[in-house]
């Protein structure tokens, strides 16, 4: 009777929905893992360690939380821990937003902690929940953000707000 319970513990709509989070989530593992590991596989910046860290907790958490709601005969519940997702998610959008915000006023983010650094402006660095590149030089100005619930990133340099894919980027 237990094997007959559990394809239909997995195919409620939060079982699904968990599935094709996890699948997301383990997409941006194998290619944030290919670009750290790929470009200089003896040296990560605390950036990458960030980045892979974050990837991974939900990777792990969401199997074994499936795992439990099949030994105990249950469909998984969004309700209790979803809303606190999206609290995390729109944090780390006002925590960006401020940092934008002092980039352009004091030229240095108060939120993120400075990774990289050249000579000029530009840097890059972790904020809660998202990576900020500044660049300072003549050509372009200003902060591109990246949000880990996110396949783009926003740009707002040279005065301009724009979107482009992540995976776009060099």
């Amino acid at each position: 009777m237990l094997s007959s319970v559990k394809p239909k513990i997995l195919l409620s709509g939060p079982g699904i929905f968990l599935a094709l989070v996890w699948l997301y989530m383990a997409g941006w593992g194998t290619y944030i893992a290919a670009r750290v590991f790929g470009r200089d596989a003896g040296r990560l910046e605390f950036e990458d360690w960030v980045l892979i860290g974050a990837d991974l907790i939900p990777i792990l958490l969401i199997p074994i939380y499936l795992g439990r709601c099949v030994c105990r005969g249950r469909a998984p519940l969004l309700r209790p821990w979803f809303p606190w997702v999206v609290r995390l998610m729109y944090v780390s959008i006002i925590f960006a937003m401020c940092d934008c915000w002092a980039f352009a006023e004091r030229g240095a983010p108060i939120l993120t902690r400075v990774t990289w650094r050249t000579r000029g402006y530009s840097f890059g660095g972790i904020g809660f929940g998202y990576c900020l590149t500044c660049s300072g030089d003549e050509h372009e100005y200003g902060p591109v953000v990246w949000f880990w619930f996110s396949p783009v990133t926003i740009t707002m340099t040279n005065g301009h707000c724009g979107i482009r894919w992540f995976f776009g980027e060099s």
